[in-house]
């Protein structure tokens, strides 16, 4: 009885195989890419969020103590569609050492970086304006508003005014990008923000601008 012969591959077959095995790997590839990609968007998006919402939270728990203006602090609420400066009441630690009163907060936001920086200090005889420290990079996009009673306006001075504005607006734009910074109030957006909060101020003009 003859014994049956093993066949050999042609090199067509061969070929075949390779490029079979080179698309497979291929779309292995890219679904692993796409996966890691997705990932990253995620926790970018994650990352966004809770910055926006550190900024959002600070400048309304300094909102709420917001007063007119000092004598010698000048206005209590004074804004423009990049940058606010807020004088409070209240208590709050510093360094093992607590302040307490009139306090000073400002927020900016840097045109070249696109940064959102913010600083705070005590309004204390002394004591001195620390330097500015960046909050985040990772947003596009920061605007200030302030209703005055009657309208929305991106400017605001109490001190002037001779009342606080009735409420404030903040609206944040996250990065669409793959990198952060580009921060923005030049040009009105096109996209409505992705985070809008209208902070209402105690003691505020009323809507007859009172």
């Amino acid at each position: 009885m003859r014994a049956r012969s093993s066949r050999a591959f042609t090199l067509v077959e061969v070929l075949a195989a390779v490029v079979l095995s080179a698309m497979l790997l291929g779309s292995i590839m890219a679904f692993l890419w796409n996966l890691s990609n997705r990932r990253s968007q995620m926790r970018r998006m994650v990352e966004q969020m809770q910055a926006g919402g550190v900024v959002l939270g600070q400048i309304e728990s300094d909102l709420f103590g917001s007063m007119a203006w000092d004598p010698a602090e000048g206005a209590g609420i004074k804004g423009s569609s990049s940058a606010l400066r807020v004088l409070s009441r209240g208590v709050w630690p510093d360094q093992g050492r607590v302040h307490a009163d009139l306090q000073v907060s400002e927020y900016a936001v840097e045109s070249r970086s696109g940064a959102v920086t913010a600083r705070r200090w005590s309004a204390e005889e002394g004591v001195t304006a620390p330097p500015v420290e960046v909050v985040t990079d990772q947003l596009e996009r920061l605007r200030f508003r302030y209703y005055d009673g009657r309208e929305w306006v991106s400017e605001f001075d109490s001190a002037l005014a001779g009342r606080l504005p009735a409420a404030v607006e903040v609206g944040v734009w996250f990065a669409r990008g793959t990198g952060f910074g580009g921060a923005t109030t030049e040009a009105e957006p096109v996209t409505p923000p992705d985070r809008l909060r209208v902070m209402v101020v105690p003691d505020g003009a009323s809507e007859e601008g009172s």
